[in-house]
C-alpha cells in the first residue's frame, strides 16, 4: 500500500481545519461532536472554546446579575423513590427568596449547555491535542495539581506533521 493510498483512505474531517472562522468551528465542534479519532486546528480549538465560555457566562452569570440575583448556586441532584430531590435547587439573595423566572430559565438553559457540549468540548480537545502530537489520554493531565497549566501549554503547542499519525 502506496502512501496515495493511505491519502485516500483518509477521511477529510479528520484533517484539521485551520484559519477556521467562529462558525466554521462551532459547526465543526458540533458536527464532529462524539468523534475523538482526527485533529483539531489552534483556531477551530480555541474559536469554539470561547463561545463556549460565552455562553456559559451569559447564561450563568450576566442574566442573573442583570435581574439582581447576585450569587445564583445550582444544586443538581437525582430523584429517588424515597428522597426526591429537586432538579435545581437555587440559593436566593433576595429577602422573599423568590427567583425571578427569567434567571430561571437562564440557569436552567446554561446548565443543559454545559450538560449538551460537555463531550463535544472534550473530543476537540482530544482532537486539538493530537494536531500537536500527543495522545489524548493526556487531558487526564488535568486531574493533578499544576496539571491544567501543563495542559494549556500543550494545548497551544502548535500543529505538528507528526500529529498525521493520529488521521488514521
Amino acid at each position: 500500500m502506496g502512501r496515495m493510498d493511505l491519502v485516500d483512505e483518509i477521511d477529510v474531517r479528520d484533517a484539521p481545519l485551520r484559519g477556521a472562522s467562529p462558525w466554521q468551528a462551532l459547526n465543526r465542534v458540533l458536527s464532529l461532536g462524539f468523534r475523538i479519532r482526527g485533529r483539531a486546528g489552534r483556531s477551530e480549538y480555541w474559536w469554539w472554546m470561547l463561545l463556549h465560555a460565552t455562553a456559559l457566562v451569559m447564561l450563568l452569570g450576566i442574566v442573573p446579575a442583570l435581574f439582581g440575583v447576585a450569587n445564583p448556586q445550582v444544586s443538581v441532584g437525582l430523584a429517588g423513590p424515597f428522597a426526591p430531590i429537586p432538579l435545581g435547587e437555587w440559593s436566593p439573595s433576595e429577602a422573599d427568596g423568590s427567583i425571578p423566572t427569567p434567571v430561571t430559565v437562564s440557569m436552567l438553559a446554561g446548565m443543559a449547555w454545559w450538560l449538551t457540549t460537555l463531550i463535544p468540548s472534550v473530543t476537540v480537545a482530544v482532537r486539538r491535542l493530537h494536531d500537536a502530537n500527543f495522545s489524548g489520554l493526556w487531558l487526564l493531565i488535568a486531574g493533578i495539581p499544576f496539571g491544567q497549566f501543563a495542559l494549556l501549554l500543550m494545548l497551544l503547542r502548535p500543529s505538528r506533521a507528526d500529529g498525521e499519525r493520529f488521521d488514521c
